[in-house]
C-alpha cells in the first residue's frame, strides 16, 4: 500500500527488476517491479477473474524511479544511475536493481520514488547470438519498424513513416541487415515494410538487394511478388524473402482484400513453397492485424470493454475467423495441409483471436515449455503479440521455435532515430548492430519437412470405366 508511505523517506530492501526503460533517457524515469518481470494478464490467462487478479498484483508491485525533473528535454545524464546508459550499460528490462533509498511521491497518476542515493544495478545480459534451432529449414519473422526507403534513389524524404532522412535510413538499414544476417534464415517474413510495390526502387527490392550484398552473394535471396501492383491499400504491408536454392515457390502468391483486410488489418500474403530436393511442400501466410491503438476511432463493436484485450478486439476476432475460413479453401491451390500462420497478430496468447485460431486446429508454437514467452513490452508488461501457429500436420514437423530478445527489452534510444537526442548521448547509444532494430523481437523456427506419402489410386477394371452408350451420347 504505497499510499501509507507517501511523502516519506523510505528504503526498499528487496531486489527490484527493471520493467520499463522507455522514458529513462527522455524523462529520467525507470519503472521497476518487486516481484520480477511482469506479464500482460491476457498473455497468461483468458479474460476473466484470473486475468483481473494478475492485473491487480502487477499494480501493487510496481513503482517509478524519477529524477524529479518535469523537463521534456533529454538529460545528458541521470544522477541516480550508477552509470549512464550505453552499449555497456543498457539497463534492459530484467536488469536487477538494489540500493533503493529515496522519498516517495505521487503525481502524474503514479507513485514515484525520488532516489537520494545512486542505485546499484546488475545488468541483464544481451543475447549476442541468434538462438540455435534444430531443423533443416530455418524461418525468421521480423518487424522492420516502418522501413520506408524514400524514392529509392537516396531522396524523397521525409516519407509517411520511418526514417526522416537518408542518414537515418542508412542507420535503420544497417541495424535490420545486421539482424537478418545474424538469423541466417532460409525464409524471412517481414512486417511494417513500405507498401510501394515491387519495382527496382521499392523497399522490399532494395532490402533484398542489400541483404544479398551483405552476404556477398548477389542472388542468394529473392522476394515474393504479391498479386497486383501492391499488397492492399495500407501504407505498410507484409513481405517474404527466401532462398531460391532451398525453397521454390509453387504457383503464385495469394492474398485476401475483403472484410477485415480491406481496412485496419493489413492484407495477408500466402505463398506455397516446395523444398528443393526433398519433395516436401508447405504454405506460409504472413499477417499483421489491427493494433490496439486508435481507440478514439473505434465503433461500438470495437471499443475497449475493459477485459484486458484493448480496443479493436472485434476486428481482430473477425480477422482470425476470416483467415481460418480462407485457408480452409486452399487459396494457393497447394494440395497440401502444411500451413504456417505467422506475424504480428496484435493479440496476446490467451485473447479471443489466438484462441479462435487454436480452436480452428492451429497449434501455437514456442509455448510448450511453460517458460515466459514474449516478443513485446508495453507499459512494463511483457507478452507475445507476434505468433507462429501451425496446422496439425505441419506442427508435427516443427523441431524448435524461439524468440531472439534483441528489441523488446531494449531502450528505444538504441534505435536509428536522431531526433531530440544530444550528440553525446547518440555517440554512446548507436551501433550498427541488431539491438533495437525494431520494437518487436523476431521469431525463429526450425522445420524438418518430410514428403507426404503418395496416395495410390485404386485400380479400376478397364471395363468399368468405359462410358455407357447413353452417357456417351
Amino acid at each position: 500500500d504505497w499510499e501509507a508511505l507517501e511523502g516519506m523517506a523510505i528504503v526498499i530492501e528487496p531486489i527490484a527488476t527493471v520493467l520499463s526503460n522507455y522514458a529513462l533517457l527522455s524523462r529520467g524515469e525507470m519503472l521497476i517491479g518487486l516481484t520480477g518481470r511482469q506479464w500482460v494478464p491476457t498473455e497468461r490467462f483468458p479474460p476473466g477473474e484470473q486475468a483481473r487478479g494478475l492485473a491487480m498484483d502487477n499494480a501493487r508491485a510496481r513503482l517509478l524511479l524519477d529524477d524529479g525533473s518535469i523537463s521534456n528535454k533529454t538529460p545528458e545524464r541521470v544522477a541516480w544511475l550508477p552509470a549512464q546508459p550505453s552499449i555497456d550499460a543498457p539497463f534492459r528490462v530484467g536488469t536487477q536493481i538494489s540500493g533503493l533509498t529515496g522519498v516517495l511521491d505521487q503525481r502524474g497518476g503514479s507513485y514515484r520514488l525520488h532516489p537520494t542515493e545512486r542505485i546499484e544495478a546488475v545488468q541483464a545480459a544481451r543475447p549476442e547470438s541468434a538462438p540455435e534451432v534444430a531443423g533443416g529449414i530455418r524461418i525468421a519473422s521480423l518487424n522492420v519498424l516502418n522501413y520506408f526507403n524514400g524514392d529509392g534513389k537516396g531522396g524523397g524524404f521525409p516519407t509517411e513513416r520511418g526514417a526522416s532522412d537518408a542518414e537515418e535510413l542508412s542507420r535503420q538499414r544497417a541495424k535490420i541487415l545486421s539482424a537478418l544476417k545474424a538469423m541466417d534464415a532460409d525464409l524471412y517474413t517481414l512486417l511494417e515494410i513500405e507498401n510501394d510495390g515491387y519495382d527496382k526502387r521499392s523497399a522490399i527490392e532494395e532490402l533484398t538487394f542489400r541483404l544479398n550484398q551483405a552476404r556477398g552473394r548477389p542472388r542468394e535471396y529473392d522476394y515474393i511478388r504479391a498479386p497486383g501492383e501492391r499488397l492492399g491499400s495500407d501504407q505498410i504491408s507484409v513481405g517474404i524473402i527466401y532462398r531460391p536454392r532451398k525453397l521454390v515457390p509453387a504457383g503464385a502468391a495469394a492474398t485476401l482484400l475483403t472484410g477485415p483486410f480491406e481496412r485496419g488489418s493489413r492484407a495477408p500474403l500466402a505463398q506455397t513453397f516446395d523444398v528443393a530436393k526433398l519433395g516436401a511442400r508447405f504454405t506460409v501466410v504472413v499477417n499483421h492485424w489491427k493494433s490496439k491503438g486508435g481507440c478514439q476511432d473505434a465503433d461500438p463493436s470495437n471499443q475497449d470493454r475493459g477485459d484486458g484485450q484493448g480496443c479493436w478486439n472485434g476486428a481482430r476476432i473477425e480477422a482470425a475467423r476470416t483467415l481460418a475460413d480462407w485457408l480452409a479453401t486452399d487459396p494457393t491451390a497447394s494440395g497440401d495441409p502444411d500451413v504456417l500462420v505467422i506475424g504480428d497478430l496484435n493479440s496476446y496468447s490467451q485473447e479471443d483471436p489466438i484462441r479462435l485460431l487454436r480452436e480452428a486446429g492451429y497449434a501455437q508454437l514456442g509455448h510448450a515449455d511453460g517458460a515466459g514467452h514474449y516478443s513485446f513490452v508495453f507499459d512494463g508488461l511483457s507478452g507475445s503479440l507476434d505468433h507462429a501457429l501451425a496446422s496439425a500436420s505441419l506442427a508435427a514437423q516443427v523441431r524448435a521455435a524461439a524468440v531472439w530478445h534483441i528489441n523488446a527489452d531494449e531502450m528505444p534510444d538504441f534505435d536509428y532515430n536522431r531526433e531530440n537526442r544530444p550528440r553525446a548521448v547518440d555517440a554512446r547509444m548507436f551501433r550498427s548492430d541488431p539491438f533495437r532494430s525494431s520494437d518487436h523481437d523476431p521469431l525463429i523456427l526450425g522445420l524438418d519437412l518430410v514428403d507426404e506419402p503418395e496416395v495410390v489410386p485404386e485400380v479400376v477394371p478397364e471395363a468399368d470405366v468405359q462410358p455407357k452408350p447413353e452417357a456417351a451420347k
